[in-house]
């Protein structure tokens, strides 16, 4: 036989092979009780190699230095704060001086389903149709205590916005867990009650009513006043300041209430809220400022529920960043989907962010299978409520713990990555390693130890330079995906 036929025989044998591993179900094919058939999995292989890149020793020295010669999206460079910006953390020192990328040219790559490649390109339509014809579209980036402060989501925004246009810190409840953020500081009186999916886990799922924030305030006594206060650091993000609008969405309100704004102590009109059972979004104009404080101000017979406030402009990009201390990401098809949604009524939402994991790995005990099932189940469930609209899944960072001789890996880090990376495939979603760009497995260890600390000494939490220099990972990533999206779309309008 010629060579060139058996390559050619071999090729078509390959690809057909690769075909049946891809769609061969996951479990087998049982065809009686004592014949079960399987099939290795593509899907498996390429996810353990996710699971297994960056196995090597990380870097020895892992600090790093602005650059700015990377360009992001037109008319944006490669930040030059990553080290320094934000509110004061005592791992971070004012100057952090000059110092090295880990990994200046190693940032990982999405990886897409099959036929999935263009998964991203709505988004990217959508951020496109802003820049030129107005509208808004906005960004929910959901995640556990590793993104609390709007460490991560900030560095997202202001990029997004200084290109494709909006202003404000996005959504944020009454009663957060972190009342500071990279931005400002909120403190509100001591009359609001905050609600969790954890306070109504033992109720029925309609009765779960929570908001896109998955919480929701309530002012506790009748007849009341009750504030809540934003006050700027001198430092903060530059559009973070720049809003157009302020509001709340509120529900379960019986009787009718009234609100006003306080903005560096010029009160705005005091407006009255009509009664609305179901979520119900309300806003005013207001004057954005660049220092001192912003205040909201409510006064109510009764107090209905509020699921979210914000300060945002009315076209441009806005990005909410929503921390659920303890959560795995796995409570979404656990609430009541109705008000859930309905409190985004008016949002044109296009990109939904999950970053989840650190909270699994302390305790894992063999769960992959568990763990594996439940979150393909939540990424279906999220892909069914918002059909049009790419999920990103991020896998979960590296972490460790104090072992006899030093720190030592968690074993249960590559099983949850490869499970959110397998899930992710599964349900047709987007998937990122998160752990990869810290450099692999061991790599928290380094970033805890670098100067300045890039990750704090419970080997689990980044430091505010951490955050800063995984988020310019992240959009570094963004960027790549952007600009094969211009490439392959030139012609269009």
């Amino acid at each position: 036989m010629k060579p060139a036929r058996v390559f050619l025989f071999l090729l078509v044998a390959f690809l057909a092979l690769g075909l049946l591993s891809w769609f061969f179900p996951p479990d087998g094919i049982r065809l009686g009780p004592s014949l079960h058939i399987r099939f290795p999995s593509l899907r498996n292989y390429l996810c353990e190699i996710i699971s297994q890149a960056g196995e090597s020793e990380p870097s020895a020295q892992v600090s790093f230095r602005p650059d700015t010669s990377f360009v992001f999206f037109p008319g944006i460079n490669r930040p030059a704060d990553i080290a320094g910006q934000g509110i004061s953390d005592s791992t971070l020192p004012e100057d952090t001086g000059e110092q090295k990328d880990p990994l200046p040219d190693h940032i990982p790559s999405f990886l897409y389903p099959p036929e999935g490649d263009t998964l991203l390109f709505p988004f990217f339509r959508k951020l496109e149709k802003v820049r030129t014809r107005g509208g808004s579209v906005h960004i929910l980036h959901y995640g556990d205590s590793q993104i609390e402060g709007d460490r991560i989501s900030s560095f997202l925004r202001e990029k997004w916005q200084s290109v494709f246009g909006g202003g404000g810190p996005g959504a944020f409840p009454a009663t957060p867990v972190v009342d500071e953020t990279v931005s400002y500081r909120l403190r509100h009186s001591d009359n609001w009650k905050r609600t969790v999916f954890p306070d109504l886990v033992d109720s029925t799922r309609a009765a779960r009513r929570l908001g896109f924030l998955m919480s929701a305030d309530r002012i506790q006594t009748d007849s009341a006043k009750a504030q809540i206060i934003l006050e700027w650091y001198p430092r903060a993000r530059a559009h973070a300041k720049k809003f157009e609008r302020a509001g709340f969405v509120y529900g379960q309100a019986a009787d009718s209430f009234s609100f006003r704004m306080v903005i560096n102590g010029e009160a705005s009109d005091t407006c009255l809220v009509p009664p609305s059972e179901n979520p119900r979004r309300i806003s005013i104009p207001v004057k954005a400022t660049e220092t001192g404080r912003v205040e909201f101000e409510i006064f109510v017979q009764k107090s209905p529920v509020f699921y979210a406030f914000f300060l945002e402009n009315t076209t441009g990009v806005q990005v909410h960043n929503i921390p659920v201390r303890g959560s795995a990401g796995l409570e979404f098809s656990r609430v009541n989907t109705g008000v859930w949604k309905e409190s985004m009524e008016g949002m044109e939402t296009g990109l939904l962010i999950l970053q989840f994991g650190i909270n699994l790995i302390p305790g894992w005990n063999n769960q992959y299978a568990w763990y594996l099932d439940r979150l393909t189940r939540e990424l279906h469930y999220l892909k069914s409520r918002f059909p049009s609209m790419p999920v990103l899944v991020i896998g979960v960072s590296d972490m460790a713990r104090p072992g006899m001789n030093g720190p030592e890996p968690y074993p249960g880090v590559g099983e949850v990555r490869q499970a959110q990376c397998l899930a992710a495939m599964e349900a047709g979603c987007i998937f990122w390693d998160g752990c990869e760009a810290m450099g692999g497995p061991g790599s928290v260890v380094e970033w805890a130890h670098s100067d300045p600390p890039l990750a704090r000494t419970d080997y689990t939490h980044f430091t505010y330079a951490g955050s800063r220099l995984f988020a310019v990972r992240l959009f570094e990533a963004f960027q790549q995906e952007y600009m094969r999206y211009l490439s392959e779309n030139q012609y269009l309008e």
